[in-house]
Parts: structure tokens; C-alpha cells; sequence
């Protein structure tokens, strides 16, 4: 409603109603073409100038004017009938505008038919897709000497993250391959019973995420290291 206002607002460059149709300045007329307000006035105008009345506009035309005063608390009625140029006062003329206004500019807000959307919903960008890994898993008989995780198509590179449950990075690197070999002095750190996660990321050429393992969780429970 706020920006519906701001659009139907007179500016200051706006063109006074009493001065529509007459000759403008070249700023008016650059003003004309860029301003839904006082485009549609003039059209309003032009439909006034060039309009023959219809049987019996005239008695409508003057209760309109009749309503409007009435509900401004104007104690003046107008009597006159109108001739061919409907001797509307300035008074109709400028609600009869806003009125057409506020009606032109809502038409064109308003959205009249469901937008083209893109297939399926999508907004354009990637959907993460869900990466299914293979090893280390749950509880395991020895420190993993690598870390695997089935392909994502278009991937060319996979963000790996070994970390301790508290959130502590143990290891973070980068690989084009699904699989990763740990070297020894991150394996010596897979210690008997103490949990750890992991989470892999497949990015593509433009660098989005276009699939990921979720946080994945292993523990060693054997005391011999695997061989």
C-alpha cells in the first residue's frame, strides 16, 4: 500500500490539473513522459475534449459534482448543466483524475495472472543434493585410513572437514576425487573410544554447493589401528 501510494502522488514537477492540455515547456513535456500521474491526466483530458456526452451524462455529471461538495462540506451545489466540454469545475476534473489515477496505477500492481514460474520451483539456483558416503560410519574396529562417499554429478571438487564433537577442526582439505587417504599424523589422532564428525561438500565449476553429506559421525573401538 505504501509504495501504491508513493506511485500515485503528485511530485513537485507534476503539471497543475488547471494546466493540462495547454502548451508545455520542453522540462514538461520530459516530465510528461516519465510521469504515470500526469500521463493519465492528460489522457483523461484528451477523453473529456474529444467525448460527445451520452443521454442523460449530464444529470450524472451533476450529481457527481453535487456528491463530491457535499462530502468536502461545500455549501454550494452546481445547478448549471454541462456543454460540450462538460463545464466541469477544477474540483471534479482533479478527483475525477486521482480517481482514474489511483485505478491505473492499481491495475498495473496488481497481479492479475500467476507468474511464470521455472520448472519444478526452482529459483535458479542449485538444489543441494544429499551425498551418500561409505566409509567411516558409526562405530568402527579401526582409525580409517581414508574417508569415501559416492560421486555427485558435475562435481569437481569436494570440501572434506574432520572435526571433534565439541566443533575442533581436526583436519579440512580439499579433493577432486570421492575419497580421501588420511595422512599419519591426523590418523594418530583417531583415538580408542573418543567420537568424531565428518561432512564432505561437492561444489561445481562456478564453486556452489551442489550436494552435501550432512555431518556424519564415527568412533574407533578397537585398540589395534587398522593395518
Amino acid at each position: 500500500m505504501t509504495r501504491f501510494k508513493e506511485a500515485a502522488g503528485p511530485t513537485p514537477s507534476c503539471i497543475p490539473i488547471e494546466r493540462i492540455g495547454e502548451s508545455l515547456t520542453p522540462e514538461e513535456h520530459a516530465h510528461m513522459r516519465t510521469c504515470a500521474r500526469c500521463q493519465t491526466e492528460l489522457a483523461l483530458w484528451q477523453q473529456f475534449e474529444s467525448a460527445a456526452p451520452a443521454k442523460d451524462e449530464g444529470a450524472a455529471v451533476t450529481w457527481i459534482v453535487a456528491e463530491l461538495e457535499r462530502r468536502a462540506g461545500s455549501p454550494q451545489r452546481q445547478k448549471s448543466a454541462p456543454s460540450r466540454r462538460w463545464g466541469l469545475s477544477g474540483q471534479w476534473l482533479a478527483a475525477a483524475a486521482s480517481v482514474a489515477l489511483f485505478v491505473s496505477v492499481g491495475y498495473l500492481m496488481w497481479d492479475r495472472e500467476p507468474a511464470i514460474r521455472n520448472p519444478g520451483g526452482t529459483t535458479g539456483q542449485y538444489r543441494t543434493a544429499q551425498l551418500d558416503v561409505i566409509a567411516p560410519l558409526g562405530d568402527v574396529a579401526a582409525a580409517p585410513r581414508e574417508f569415501s562417499w559416492k560421486p555427485a554429478a558435475g562435481a569437481i571438487r569436494y570440501d572434506v572437514r574432520i572435526l571433534e564433537v565439541d566443533g575442533t577442526v581436526v583436519w579440512r582439505t580439499s579433493i577432486a576425487e570421492p575419497r580421501l587417504v588420511v595422512p599419519p599424523d591426523i590418523l594418530s589422532r583417531f583415538v580408542i573410544q573418543k567420537p568424531f564428525l565428518w561432512e564432505v561438500t561437492a561444489r561445481d565449476t562456478a564453486d556452489a554447493a551442489i550436494g552435501s553429506s550432512g555431518t556424519q559421525r564415527f568412533r574407533v573401538v578397537d585398540s589395534h589401528r587398522g593395518g
